[in-house]
């Protein structure tokens, strides 16, 4: 029995895969992004969705805890299936992880390779990872409801690794938290007005930042300081990962607001401008996070149950915009195909049965495949994106199509 907590979880893993029970080779490494990729299973905001390779029905007793260390550890493993080109190798795998961790040196951990500690690399592995998804004990001391949480930023980690793989060199993880929490504060300053939730995510990010004294008294006073306005050039010698990631992560901080303002969005669409991104992928940023919160609003604490209405009416405002962008082509898209055209003729007239919106979905993935504008529609968080399509849809097309002269 394979279980992400229990002593040799690492080695039992591995063990899987030599006897095939767990194929390591079912998520392409050439056509997907780190990105899109823990977009998809969460791990890009330290919350689970799904396994990557491990089978989602052997999970079932598993905390959340375990199933975001399970997911973390299975992108490091892709991250290192992508830099061999699918050659997959044991012995090299962990030999590249332990280097990293030991050129990093956490706290507390074991001094990796170690002759005299007499402990193995993959032991010395599993006990680094378990501290990396510690949070900050100074701040667990005064916010209690810290203790339900894993550490946010674990993702970092997995950008530092394959940063490591490809230059042979390590980064402190503090660098990229410190420009994290920095980003941060610029997004929840950027309508000049700090809210509930921004202040509790702040305490929850700092605590995964887990920085020394000193940079997090300047943080802390940063945050309190209502006229911050942080220069982000610092991002741009980044890595287009960790770039990505900034715009993900500072449009997830302004969608936990109940209303986004212009000034947020203008925040945002300048960070677009210097990591060079244009305004579409600002909106398709706002409405994944918008969906994703939408979609696991009981995991996420700093979101009200009063706030859900007003999220979904701000959702189906943005994915409208997106939609009207791609007019042109997607109403061609959707005239080719004859059995769609009937299903949304139809659902102008009434609503949808099950079967018929998952055959409209399934139809939708294959247009949409070849449109990375409205790729929002295919991640997790996405089907709450189907009955704002059915209701814009049929507005863009002829008139014919309004009266289901089909």
């Amino acid at each position: 029995m394979y279980y992400p907590g229990a002593q040799g979880w690492i080695e039992k893993y591995c063990d899987l895969i030599e006897k095939k029970e767990i194929d390591i080779f079912n998520q392409p490494t050439e056509s997907v992004d780190l990105i899109s990729l823990s977009r998809s299973t969460g791990l890009l905001f330290g919350i689970p969705l799904e396994q990557l390779f491990f089978p989602a029905s052997k999970t079932q007793n598993w905390t959340n805890h375990d199933r975001l260390k399970s997911v973390f550890f299975e992108t490091l493993v892709w991250v290192h299936l992508k830099h061999t080109k699918n050659s997959w190798n044991k012995n090299q795998f962990i030999e590249d992880l332990a280097n990293y961790y030991s050129s990093v040196k956490p706290k507390n951990s074991f001094d990796f390779l170690s002759f005299f500690k007499k402990e193995s690399a993959i032991h010395s592995i599993e006990l680094v990872i378990d501290e990396r998804f510690e949070l900050d004990k100074r701040l667990i001391e005064t916010r209690i409801w810290l203790n339900t949480l894993s550490n946010a930023f674990v993702f970092l980690d997995v950008i530092l690794f394959q940063e490591f793989l490809q230059t042979k060199k390590v980064r402190p993880l503090q660098v990229l938290t410190e420009k994290a929490m920095k980003s941060f504060i610029g997004a929840a300053h950027s309508d000049t007005e700090l809210s509930e939730s921004e202040e509790k995510l702040f305490a929850y990010f700092l605590a995964s930042a887990r920085l020394d004294d000193e940079t997090y008294e300047k943080l802390e006073y940063l945050f309190k300081n209502p006229i911050y306005n942080p220069d982000l050039e610092f991002i741009e010698i980044e890595s287009v990962e960790f770039k990505l990631y900034i715009m993900y992560f500072c449009a997830f901080i302004i969608s936990c607001n109940r209303e986004i303002q212009e000034e947020e969005r203008s925040f945002l669409v300048r960070l677009a401008h210097q990591i060079s991104l244009s305004e579409d992928e600002v909106d398709l940023a706002l409405t994944f996070n918008t969906a994703f919160i939408l979609d696991h609003a009981k995991e996420i604490p700093f979101i009200g149950s009063s706030s859900v209405d007003i999220l979904f009416t701000n959702l189906s405002k943005r994915w409208g915009k997106i939609l009207l962008r791609n007019k042109d082509k997607l109403v061609l898209e959707i005239q080719q195909s004859k059995e769609l055209m009937i299903l949304l003729g139809k659902s102008t007239k009434r609503e949808l049965t099950k079967r018929e919106k998952e055959q409209v979905k399934m139809q939708l993935m294959d247009i949409m495949k070849s449109m990375p504008s409205l790729a929002i529609f295919l991640i997790p968080g996405g089907s709450l994106l189907l009955p704002i399509f059915l209701k814009i849809i049929p507005s863009l097309m002829p008139s014919a199509f309004r009266d289901n002269e089909v």
